[in-house]
């Protein structure tokens, strides 16, 4: 009430002095007469309480400074930028209940809130809840840790993620995102990881030394594991092989004549430049005796090849096929009176030598007239009309079908052919069975190398159908210690081998028949023991594949007096290296020209120092095997003989080498 009594004489005296005429210039002010406002904050000095201080007057808003800011006579009353204060019942630095506003905090107080238990400091937010078996909620979050919230078994305090049953330290890490062990890692040693292999030439293909285990590919590597060579991104399993010495498409062989590249080169017997298809090989480089240009029509004869000019001489020069061609009429002879000569009786003239002679040939059989070109078809298992194929023969094998009369067991395959005894081969061999399709993997095959219908009945053989591409024809497996000793040599049952046990410079050999099948490559493999300080190839200079150029195991085919080298097992005096005696990769002689480098060579003296009359007990070969491809296809017998320059008995210098077991295979 003190307020309006002191301004009620102001105001009449204002009221006064408006009414009075004589206003003077102190009316401009605003100001009641008496009345000041010094800070010019816009109130009078008998309103503000601090007329000296432009932020202290009625219209300010209380702060908490200690002033009294908006002259409402309390200092930091209900100031706007107190502090919500909370009351901290158990001291643990978070309060409960409503807030009280404050520019000073009161003693028990605090400005965090959410204490869910304020008479027990153990209860607090953020308080650590370690006992999965404690039932408290410490940390104030509504549960607590005991609880398994997703029923995996684990309690939320041993585990990371409480709402996933797949997630917990028993899970297995798959590829997800998601750290499923609660390990701390994601996707870390995952089960489902796949492996990954470095690419460094980013050719699509990995190193298979080099990888990693991941969810996904890192930068640089591929699931692909089969580079040769991750230096050079034109080699990879998928590169196209080339005649460049790289192994490009990883096969393991280097420029093979496969190669897209390679050229096909033709065997030239008689060298005049032309070869046969028949001998046709591909290869990068071309071998021995091979040219680029084919169609010979006599390899044997070097004035006949493509090109030459034709002459009277009963020879096809220029390899048309014809012999003597527009020198002489062709006749032939007729004897079965068809009007068709047999080719074969084709004579050369200007006219026909007698009546019997005709002017048409192509007669395949001029002993029956109703056989000859045109004729009708037959059952019996000739060519009526003489076109080169067996009448009603749809596998062309020279057998017509046994569904109109004839004796083919199976017309459509030509391979599979009758015999006198009813049986049907599978083939000639067993390369023949292999490329016809009729494998079934190795073992027991029946083949017929003569041919259906001559010689001797089909019979069985022991087929590889794998080692390097199959077809191979076993002509030998044999194990000495339970099987005869073949040929000359003598069996020694004590050693259980075959030894050659002979007089001095001797070499008893054993044959191994080829069964009929005619071959171009022969592999084998045998194991041997050595007797005494043998030699190697100590005395082959001079020597011939016909007499003692080794002391050891020579391989031929062939008669004598023309045998053919296929392999030699030489035997050396000791692994020493000193020797002219041992192997030549020891320093011992080279082997002779015909050998070349179709051999091999051991010993069974492993002593540095001891030479003795006596079998030596390591093998100077353990089943050490050979391949060899000939220059040329046999049907020979394979010979092996036992060879030493010296008598095996207990004389001084004696020599001896024995077979333990040996394999021959020919394809």
């Amino acid at each position: 009430m003190l307020r309006p009594a002191r301004l009620l004489a102001p105001l009449v005296a204002l009221f006064a002095y408006a009414c009075d005429d004589t206003k003077d210039a102190a009316t401009e002010t605003g100001l009641l007469p008496g009345l000041s406002d010094e800070d010019g904050d816009g109130f009078a000095d008998d309103e503000d309480c601090d007329d000296n201080d432009a932020a202290v007057n009625p219209g300010v808003e209380e702060r908490c400074d200690g002033l009294d800011n908006d002259c409402d006579g309390e200092v930091d009353q209900d100031a706007v930028d107190a502090t919500a204060a909370y009351t901290d019942g158990d001291g643990d630095g978070y309060g409960a209940g409503a807030p009280t506003l404050a520019c000073e905090l009161p003693d028990s107080m605090v400005t965090q809130d959410g204490d869910c238990d304020d008479e027990d400091a153990a209860f607090f937010p953020g308080a650590t809840e370690t006992d999965c078996a404690d039932p408290n909620d410490y940390n104030c979050d509504g549960s607590v840790g005991f609880e398994d919230n997703d029923a995996d078994g684990f309690p939320a305090c041993l585990e990371c993620d409480d709402g996933a049953r797949a997630v917990n330290p028993l899970a297995a890490e798959v590829c997800d995102e998601i750290d499923n062990d609660c390990d701390g890692r994601v996707d870390a040693d995952a089960l489902d990881a796949e492996r990954y292999h470095q690419d460094v030439d980013g050719d699509g293909f990995g190193d298979p030394d080099f990888y990693t285990d991941a969810c996904a590919a890192p930068e640089g590597y591929t699931q692909d594991d089969g580079d040769c060579d991750d230096s050079r991104s034109a080699v990879n399993p998928d590169a196209l092989e080339l005649c460049d010495e790289l192994d490009n498409d990883c096969d393991g062989e280097v420029d093979p004549s496969s190669a897209a590249d390679a050229q096909t080169w033709y065997g030239d017997g008689d060298g005049d430049g032309v070869g046969v298809t028949r001998l046709a090989v591909q290869a990068c480089v071309a071998p021995d005796g091979f040219v680029a240009t084919t169609e010979d029509c006599d390899d044997g004869d070097d004035s006949a090849y493509p090109g030459a000019a034709e002459v009277c001489d009963e020879v096809d020069n220029d390899c048309d096929g014809e012999i003597d061609e527009d020198v002489q009429t062709a006749w032939y002879a007729d004897l079965d009176g068809d009007g068709y000569g047999q080719d074969a009786t084709a004579l050369m003239a200007c006219a026909a030598p007698t009546s019997l002679y005709v002017a048409a040939g192509g007669d395949c059989e001029d002993g029956a007239d109703d056989v000859y070109p045109g004729a009708a078809l037959g059952c019996d298992g000739l060519d009526h009309d003489c076109d080169g194929a067996i009448d009603n023969d749809d596998d062309l094998d020279g057998y017509s079908d046994e569904a109109c009369g004839g004796d083919d067991c199976d017309d459509d395959d030509g391979a599979v052919t009758p015999e006198s005894d009813g049986a049907c081969a599978l083939g000639v061999d067993c390369l023949s069975v292999l490329n016809a399709g009729r494998s079934t993997g190795d073992g027991v095959y029946t083949i017929d190398p003569d041919g259906a219908g001559v010689g001797v009945s089909p019979f069985d053989v022991v087929c590889d159908m794998t080692t390097d591409g199959g077809g191979w024809t076993q002509l030998a497996d044999e194990d000495y210690s339970v099987d005869t000793c073949p040929g000359a040599w003598v069996k020694d049952s004590t050693l259980a081998i075959c030894r050659r046990y002979t007089a001095r410079g001797s070499a008893p050999a054993a044959e191994f028949d080829s069964l009929g099948v005619t071959y171009g490559e022969v592999r084998g493999a045998l194991t041997a023991y050595q007797y005494a300080s043998m030699n190697a190839f100590w005395y082959a200079s001079g020597r011939t594949v016909e007499d003692l150029y080794v002391d050891g195991i020579s391989i031929t085919h062939g008669v004598s007096g023309a045998r053919t080298h296929i392999w030699t097992y030489a035997v050396g005096m000791t692994l020493n290296g000193r020797y002219a005696y041992d192997c030549p990769d020891r320093g011992g002689n080279a082997a002779p020209s015909f050998v070349g480098a179709s051999y091999s060579c051991d010993t069974g003296n492993t002593s540095t120092t001891t030479w003795g009359y006596q079998w030596y007990s390591t093998p100077a070969f353990s089943g050490d095997s050979f391949q060899r491809t000939l220059s040329a296809s046999t049907d020979d017998a394979i010979e092996v003989r036992l060879m030493a320059d010296e008598e095996a008995s207990s004389l001084t210098y004696s020599e001896d080498v024995g077979v333990g077991a040996i394999e021959l295979w020919v394809r």
